[in-house]
């Protein structure tokens, strides 16, 4: 099944209801910032100022939070979490926060090093199908993006039936088959690489013996107040109730669209099968 990644963004501990613009203001002990524990606080008012006129203009759709020493502080939401329905944002919306899950990724994998499982300076081969070609590369490289492996999404542009996701399974056949040539050796510089974390997602599977994500709901989500946070299947995400998927504006439309419908960038559908 195609899963993507969704953390919901703002906690709301008064249990706000859903409006059009919704704040809350914790107050005792450590969660009032010096001077600002006061709603009539100017700061907070010109806080409200300037999201009420930016969401007047319809310039934000979206939700945001003051955290402050473990409280929520403030909290705003406003616009459109849907924009073909018209269901509108809550601070309750769960929101699309793409490769911001790499750092989840990451968690696990000091998880497992924490358990006993595996180490950081191990070299993510011992883990991995036979004939993965990057015997070089270990975990702390692919942690740091410093690995040097290749990007692996202009093969799939090209040469994939668009009508099918791309699995991680599909990832790493491709670098056993194709061997495609690193970019550095490990270690010798940073380089951004989403191919470094489908390959850590492949290393949490074999450690744990559960693919990414039902690690993630186990270790992570189910033992902590992540609620309505986890993977979700992209064909469903523009229909769930409390989801806010990701739009681009079409110049051409002069609309909100949904991303892969843009010309060319069909690749954010079919890729969208991918953990890490």
């Amino acid at each position: 099944m195609p899963l993507l990644f969704f953390l919901l963004m703002l906690p709301n501990p008064d249990e706000v209801n859903g409006c059009e613009r919704c704040r809350a203001i914790i107050h005792a002990g450590t969660n009032s910032p010096d001077g600002m524990g006061s709603p009539a606080d100017s700061r907070l008012e010109k806080l409200d100022s300037l999201f009420a006129a930016v969401s007047g203009r319809g310039g934000f759709h979206g939700a945001l939070g003051v955290v402050y020493k473990g409280g929520v502080f403030y909290q705003h939401c406003s616009g459109l979490a849907n924009m073909e329905t018209g269901r509108a944002f809550t601070p309750r919306t769960s929101m699309e926060i793409a490769s911001l899950s790499k750092q989840f990724t990451a968690a696990a994998i000091l998880l497992l090093e924490q358990d006993g499982v595996l180490s950081s300076e191990d070299y993510a081969a011992s883990y991995l199908p036979e004939g993965f070609p990057y015997k070089d590369v270990k975990i702390i490289h692919l942690v740091t993006h410093t690995a040097g492996l290749p990007d692996y999404t202009p093969w799939f542009i090209e040469n994939w039936k668009h009508d099918r996701f791309v699995t991680n399974a599909d990832i790493m056949a491709y670098l056993i088959e194709h061997r495609p040539d690193a970019v550095f050796a490990p270690g010798e510089r940073y380089a951004y690489s989403n191919t470094g974390y489908v390959v850590l997602a492949e290393v949490v599977h074999q450690a744990s013996g559960m693919p990414l994500d039902v690690f993630l709901q186990d270790r992570l989500f189910d033992r902590f107040p992540f609620e309505n946070s986890g993977f979700y299947n992209r064909s469903l995400i523009y229909e769930m109730e409390n989801y806010a998927p990701s739009w681009h504006w079409s110049v051409e439309e002069g609309r909100y669209v949904r991303p892969e419908s843009i010309p060319g960038r069909e690749y954010l559908a079919f890729l969208s099968g991918r953990l890490g």
